[in-house]
């Protein structure tokens, strides 16, 4: 389960709205969205909040935020990496692509 299926969880769980839990948080309604949808990350401080808010233990909710934090990163290493291999290794692929047959055009 991730930081904000947890958040989601918990609030159709207690009978919120997105718009009365956003408030409370003092966010926007379409960043509370973006958060139960794993696009945006709420601020670790938030973490507090919402524990005393639905009255659950805060290092559960900081280990799902930092399982998400740290998924990110490797995401954006790895697509860090790739973005570099590409440029160093298109031209090499380009030359060592075989000539076209007119037999099996491609």
């Amino acid at each position: 389960m991730t930081i904000g299926q947890k958040i989601k969880q918990l609030r159709e769980e207690s009978g919120m709205k997105q718009r009365e839990l956003a408030a409370k948080l003092d966010i926007g309604e379409g960043f509370l969205s973006k958060v139960e949808n794993d696009r945006k990350l709420l601020k670790r401080e938030d973490l507090k909040k919402l524990s005393k808010l639905f009255n659950v233990v805060q290092s559960d909710l900081e280990t799902l935020w930092l399982a998400n934090k740290v998924y990110d990163l490797i995401k954006d290493e790895n697509q860090r990496e790739f973005l570099a291999f590409v440029p160093r290794n298109f031209f090499f692929l380009m030359i060592r692509r075989p000539p076209r047959s007119t037999l099996f055009p491609y």
